[in-house]
């Protein structure tokens, strides 16, 4: 099972949602394949049940799925999926990335920016996963789970105005707006109601104006185009002055 470094077997961490959920047992036995490098490692203190952390070494990516525990809930299976899905299209190395430059700043900070980092990276790459996800699960049940764990993870947040703070949440915004909307492409006669906005507006009031401006910018972006990724992500580090700490690349 474990090592030493908490890595796990692939057939013991997932063997609850292979055994039982039909979608990811369709995705996986797809899809597996596809992915190269991947390890399962266990932190029982990680902020959420799954993530994927991406190396680059020698020009070849090495994946790390995290997990706050194993073997993975059914719940969760959809998580899983994402998480390599983000794998799959990083190794193909076709959209750019919001990346961290190298620079000394303390623990607390650093944290912070990788927060960002995930955030902004998130807004667009989370919908080139869904587009893909969509062939193997219900995105409407993803878009409820999704809603409900922002809405959760909202309340460890320091919402004192600043705009580092507005980014973050803007990038939520964008992240569930998006998703919604291609729900309302692909599946007929489906209605989602404005609970998640209404929550946001209630919530957030003085960076819900800045969220819907950056949301309209990327829905007039065809995000499956990598040049029109790259062009948002350098308009993002513009209009917050981060080009100090991030750059826009291939590479996380």
């Amino acid at each position: 099972m474990g090592n030493a470094d908490e890595y796990f077997d692939e057939d013991y961490v997932l063997s609850d949602i292979l055994s039982q959920s039909e979608q990811f047992r369709r995705f996986y036995d797809a899809e597996r394949w596809r992915i190269k490098n991947l390890k399962w490692e266990l932190r029982p203190n990680h902020y959420t049940p799954a993530s994927i952390e991406t190396r680059l070494n020698d020009d070849e990516f090495e994946f790390t799925i995290v997990l706050k525990q194993i073997p993975v809930k059914l719940e969760n299976d959809h998580m899983i999926a994402h998480e390599m899905l983000h794998g799959m299209i990083n190794q193909e190395k076709q959209f750019p990335h919001i990346s961290m430059k190298e620079f000394i700043v303390d623990d607390y900070k650093f944290l912070q920016l990788k927060k960002i980092q995930a955030n902004v990276d998130s807004s667009i790459h989370d919908q080139l996963v869904n587009l893909r996800l969509s062939k193997y699960f219900d995105l409407t049940v993803v878009y409820e789970k999704t809603v409900q764990r922002i809405i959760h993870n909202s309340d460890a947040l320091d919402i004192k105005y600043n705009r580092c703070i507005e980014l973050y949440l803007s990038c939520w915004y964008i992240c569930i707006m998006l998703l919604k909307d291609i729900i309302l492409s692909q599946y007929e006669h489906t209605k989602i109601d404005d609970t998640f906005e209404i929550w946001f507006r209630g919530n957030y009031p003085l960076y819900t104006s800045a969220a819907n401006e950056m949301l309209e910018i990327a829905r007039l972006i065809d995000y499956a185009i990598p040049q029109n990724v790259e062009a948002f992500f350098n308009l993002i580090l513009s209009s917050y002055n981060l080009g100090t700490y991030f750059f826009v690349g291939f590479s996380l």
